[in-house]
């Protein structure tokens, strides 16, 4: 057999060999490796709060946010206020111990007020 011939049969086998790969979409797994912060975030607090600053794409990571709430099955709002992205959703329903997180949180804020004015 020819040199020719080896060579048309050996490719004619590669595809066998190598099978067809999908394309992959680089954006959306970018997206998907931001949504599982963003769910553990939501789910402890209803609201995601990221720094414009830390971001490589703030509309990425609202994309990625909304992604989340669509997996959580909850209704979400994205915007950018500032410096900061944020995503809060309107289904968040907080624990029973949220009232007191709140007013432990809301003390330690009239302490360092208090503190400030001496």
């Amino acid at each position: 057999m020819s040199a020719f011939c080896q060579r048309t049969e050996s490719a004619d086998r590669a595809p066998d060999r190598w099978p067809a790969m999908g394309v992959t979409d680089l954006e959306r797994v970018r997206v998907e490796r931001l949504v599982p912060g963003i769910v553990a975030e939501l789910q402890a607090r209803g609201v995601a709060v990221a720094a414009a600053s830390d971001l490589v794409d703030a509309a990425r990571w609202r994309r990625a946010a909304r992604h989340a709430a669509r997996q959580m099955g909850w209704r979400i709002r994205t915007g950018m206020s500032g410096q900061q992205t944020w995503a809060s959703s309107e289904d968040y329903e907080p624990g029973w111990t949220a009232d007191r997180e709140a007013a432990r949180l809301a003390a330690a804020i009239f302490e360092r007020e208090d503190r400030r004015e001496r």
